[in-house]
């Protein structure tokens, strides 16, 4: 009887225990807090497009106040492990601030956010031009002088304009750019281009594009083949943002 005495005994110590590590397990976890961190203090979203931000450390409770909520809109994102992130779209060109108050710890940051033109980063894949390097990455930009950069990584080697136009319905462009001492213009067809891709472009750029009966699949390549040679610059989409500090 003893014997028996003894074991409910240990068992209800072994009981009280186990409830009393893990309220403590529970209590250590819940008072956990990390600080509200981000990458940097400021940064430039495309006008029109969405864009994220990922804070980098937080406690996944927070309230967002837009100083100019006509130039920028920003809402919380919460689908992923971690601090979570925030997604800032362009209204209009300009510059504002954005704070974001962390609910649990009530820290503070305060960010700057300039709109800044869309643009569209092509890798170029293929080339048969030296100013246009395979491996560096084509930007079109939609500002109003339509602009084009060349850049190898956050080192710019090209600024020049395109023009995207149609010819009895059919697609090229035209860029003009800097070669050595004097200014080059070179006409390219985009025959081997998806129509439907360049009827999404027209979302975003000037291009005056409308294609009909361009079929459900679009694919995010931009071949430009120079009208008179047949030389190419193959491109692939990769929606990489120009580095920022270029555009106004």
């Amino acid at each position: 009887m003893r014997h028996f005495t003894n074991t409910l005994l240990l068992l209800s110590i072994l009981f009280s225990v186990s409830c009393t590590t893990h309220i403590r397990d529970d209590e250590e976890k819940d008072d956990k807090t990390y600080p509200l961190a981000f990458e940097k203090g400021s940064y430039e979203t495309p006008l029109g497009l969405g864009h994220e931000i990922t804070i980098v450390g937080g406690n996944r409770d927070y309230q967002l106040t837009v100083k100019q909520p006509d130039i920028l809109d920003a809402t919380i994102q919460l689908g992923h492990p971690g601090a979570g992130s925030i997604k800032v779209t362009g209204k209009k060109k300009g510059e504002t601030t954005l704070m974001i108050r962390d609910n649990v710890t009530q820290e503070t940051v305060t960010l700057t956010i300039k709109v800044v033109y869309a643009n569209f980063g092509f890798k170029i894949r293929e080339s048969h031009f030296p100013l246009f390097p395979e491996g560096c990455t084509l930007f079109l930009v939609s500002n109003p002088n339509r602009d084009f950069y060349v850049f190898d990584g956050l080192t710019q080697l090209l600024k020049g304009s395109y023009l995207l136009s149609t010819v009895q319905d059919e697609p090229y462009m035209t860029l003009t750019c800097q070669e050595g001492a004097g200014q080059i213009t070179r006409l390219f067809d985009l025959d081997y281009t998806d129509k439907g891709f360049l009827n999404f472009l027209t979302k975003y750029l000037p291009t005056g594009f409308d294609f009909k009966d361009i079929g459900k699949h679009i694919a995010p390549n931009l071949i430009l083949n120079e009208h008179e040679t047949d030389k190419r610059i193959g491109t692939t989409l990769e929606g990489l943002g120009i580095p920022e500090g270029v555009l106004e």
